[in-house]
């Protein structure tokens, strides 16, 4: 049968319709037929022990590589806190000896400390500060001291200790003053303030309270054997106060932390009479025990 030039345009119509419907809907078809029946049956594949073992590691790895860094910086930003309250203390310190003088704040233990921490407290130079430093109760105990609490508990003893050159006379048994070249009471007469130490971090061995408010720095050296030297300023002051893992405190009068531990790995915090604050390593307070070099005593 012969069509009909319509006829032709009708099935062509179909044809063409037929193509186009086939295009859009054979990549959907397509997808659908090959998607499994079930989803849920599909196998999920887990971890092998070889997998978690290296993940394990990795963790491991990371964790002793960084926390050190942070107890690091969390011991640095105490390191701060104490360079700061000593540089406070150092001010105060200067504007009490500009009212009175040139003469620092009166040493409790010569002066005649009291029996009681409340009749103490009234004559420690930690109150002679008072009037002039608002927050001294406060600035007076290191972050980093691990009998802050003990401290904080009374307004006596500090974390920071008077060198004995600047803040004590020379005596003898009886009592009585000695003229001593190397002591200046003075704040205007120490030769090179710069270079003068004032103020030491107080080891934790020691009780604090009036009587210890200034170091014995005269039996630090001349020592036999040279050791015991370093034994003897462990005694009173700190040199290792800011490190990571510090010494543990095993009581007062315990001298098994000064033998038993690596006291050269850190650093402490240390006031000039200049009112600078300069933070020492304890290796270098350690060599200068062996030389049998007395950085105490004010150089000339």
């Amino acid at each position: 049968m012969q069509l009909t030039k319509y006829d032709r345009t009708v099935y062509n119509n179909i044809v063409v319709k037929r193509l186009h419907y086939r295009r859009l809907c054979t990549p959907l078809f397509g997808r659908i037929l090959t998607m499994p029946l079930d989803t849920n049956q599909r196998k999920l594949r887990g971890f092998t022990l070889i997998e978690l073992l290296v993940v394990i590691a990795i963790i491991a790895l990371l964790a002793a590589i960084l926390f050190p860094v942070f107890a690091s910086a969390k011991e640095k930003g105490r390191q701060t806190v104490c360079a700061s309250n000593l540089r406070q203390i150092g001010t105060g310190i200067r504007m009490y000896s500009d009212d009175y003088d040139g003469t620092m704040p009166q040493n409790a233990h010569f002066y005649g400390a009291a029996a009681t921490d409340e009749a103490n407290s009234e004559i420690v130079w930690v109150a002679a500060l008072a009037p002039y430093i608002q927050s001294v109760y406060k600035i007076r105990v290191c972050p980093s001291d691990q009998r802050g609490d003990e401290v904080k508990s009374s307004k006596v003893g500090t974390s920071y200790i008077f060198n004995e050159y600047v803040s004590t006379p020379s005596t003898d048994r009886f009592g009585n003053i000695l003229e001593d070249p190397d002591v200046f009471l003075e704040y205007d007469r120490i030769p090179r303030p710069s270079e003068t130490f004032l103020l030491f971090e107080q080891s934790d061995e020691k009780t604090r309270g009036g009587y210890n408010d200034h170091v014995h720095a005269r039996t630090w050296f001349d020592n036999t054997p040279r050791l015991r030297n370093w034994s003897a300023l462990l005694g009173e002051i700190e040199p290792d106060r800011h490190r990571v893992g510090g010494v543990p405190y095993q009581g007062i009068g315990s001298t098994q932390r000064r033998f038993t531990y690596n006291r050269f790995g850190g650093v402490a915090n240390y006031l000039y009479a200049d009112s600078h604050v300069k933070a020492i390593p304890a290796q270098r307070i350690k060599s200068w025990c062996d030389e049998n070099y007395n950085f105490a005593k004010p150089p000339r």
